[in-house]
This record gives structure tokens, sequence and C-alpha cells, in this order.
């Protein structure tokens, strides 16, 4: 995870380079913590994210 300026500026110029298609791995955040941007690798997670589970995963999941 990076908000470093140059990191985002990066991401914005390979995007307009591809024609609006964010580059490959690659997304803009807006973390909702900080209120600030940042580039993430495609399924990174903030570190107190909670995956949301329901009663049918539960059940995929368990055992016995």
């Amino acid at each position: 995870m990076s908000d470093k300026h140059d990191d985002i500026r990066r991401f914005m110029e390979e995007t307009k380079r591809q024609g609006g298609t964010p580059p490959a791995g690659k997304r803009l955040v807006q973390n909702p913590q900080t209120g600030k941007f940042e580039v993430r690798t495609v399924g990174e997670r903030l570190g107190d994210d909670v995956p949301q589970f329901d009663a049918e995963d539960m059940k995929a999941f368990g055992r016995g």
C-alpha cells in the first residue's frame, strides 16, 4: 500500500497512457480512515479490514 505522491502520479500517468485502463494488478482507492488516496495491489486490504462471512460460508468451511 502506498499513499506517496510519486506513486499516485505514476499510477495516473500509466492509466492515461493505457487509454483509461489502470495498470495491471494496481488500483487507486481512498482510505476511509485517513481520507487519503492510496495505490494498492489488487486484493490488498487494510490491516484491520475483516472479511465478511455469512452462515453459508461457515457451513462450507466447517468440519463435521
